[in-house]
């Protein structure tokens, strides 16, 4: 099923890139607007299909971690790039702070790169325009390695809470209808960082912004090497 979906999709996207690209020749203002749709929904509608099938694979058991030495700035950096375009759509500022040493963590190289880019795209997607987003490592008393993403935008109400991590809801209803996406989002990353031992937390506050820390266990932490700022 998995191939049956993306491939037609895949060749939508690449061929409407291509068309885009000009190789064909020079587009008029109306074909290129057509074509930017066509590109843009079909991205949009991989991205949904591809969190659903993420969705079906963890439920049924069937989503192995491929673990492997994997360096986090390495791939958080890597997050930020893929995310730069939209955010500086919105106005949005992303970056990253670390602090200690540099580790590695025993991992799923594309489990951690699925999270922190959902982490990421959901403080842009819910920020304000001149908001701002980060990206915060380190390693906590306790061995264990925290990813932090801190935005200035939304928030989200104390009431809404309790709902945030249950499959396709959005925290607040009312937000389907102004933001796209499947509200499969944090569920995904409860459900990925859990197969890893560890845990999820959300602190946020209404118009002043969310912040969501990751906890990668000790035990998965390999390090450090010193960084030269160290």
């Amino acid at each position: 099923m998995s191939h049956e979906l993306r491939t037609p999709l895949n060749a939508i996207i690449g061929f409407s890139d291509l068309l885009r690209s000009g190789h064909f020749g020079t587009l008029e203002a109306k074909q290129r607007e057509y074509l930017d749709n066509i590109h843009d929904s079909g991205s949009h509608l991989l991205e949904l299909i591809n969190d659903i099938l993420d969705v079906s694979k963890v439920e049924a058991g069937r989503y192995d971690l491929h673990e492997e030495t994997v360096d986090p700035l390495e791939v958080i950096a890597g997050c930020i790039a893929l995310v730069a375009v939209r955010a500086g759509g919105h106005r949005v500022t992303v970056d990253s702070a670390h602090a200690g040493p540099h580790v590695h963590l025993h991992a799923d190289r594309r489990a951690l790169k699925q999270v922190t880019l959902n982490l990421l795209s959901n403080a842009v997607k819910f920020n304000k325009a001149g908001g701002s987003v980060t990206v915060h490592t380190r390693v906590d008393r306790d061995g264990s390695f925290l990813i932090t993403v801190t935005d200035t935008g939304i928030g989200i109400s104390a009431e809404a809470r309790p709902r945030i991590f249950a499959p396709f809801q959005q925290a607040d209803p009312t937000l389907s209808r102004r933001f796209e996406g499947t509200g499969l989002g944090l569920w995904i990353c409860k459900a990925l960082v859990e197969m890893h031992g560890g845990s999820i937390e959300i602190e946020s506050e209404e118009q002043v912004g969310t912040t969501v820390t990751t906890r990668w266990p000790a035990q998965r932490v390999i390090g450090g090497v010193a960084t030269a700022a160290d």
